[in-house]
C-alpha cells in the first residue's frame, strides 16, 4: 500500500493535477469504512512540489 501511495502522490506532483479516489478500508480489527479522498498539487516556498492531501469518511447510509 505504501508503494502505490508514494506512485500516487509522485504522480500528481509531475501532473500537477488533482486526484480524487473512492473506496474501501477494510482490516483485521477493522470496521469498513467507505471513504472518498482528493490529493492536490501545491508548490513550496522554494519552487518545489508537494501533496497537500484529505481523507472523508461516508458514514453508512450517506448519499453520494
Amino acid at each position: 500500500m505504501a508503494a502505490d501511495q508514494i506512485a500516487l502522490h509522485n504522480r500528481v506532483m509531475e501532473t500537477r493535477k488533482p486526484t480524487c479516489l473512492q473506496g474501501h478500508f477494510i482490516g483485521l480489527d477493522l470496521e469498513h469504512v467507505s471513504y472518498e479522498a482528493i490529493y492536490l498539487p501545491v508548490r513550496t516556498d522554494n519552487g518545489g512540489m508537494q501533496v497537500i492531501g484529505g481523507l472523508y469518511d461516508l458514514a453508512e447510509g450517506a448519499s453520494k
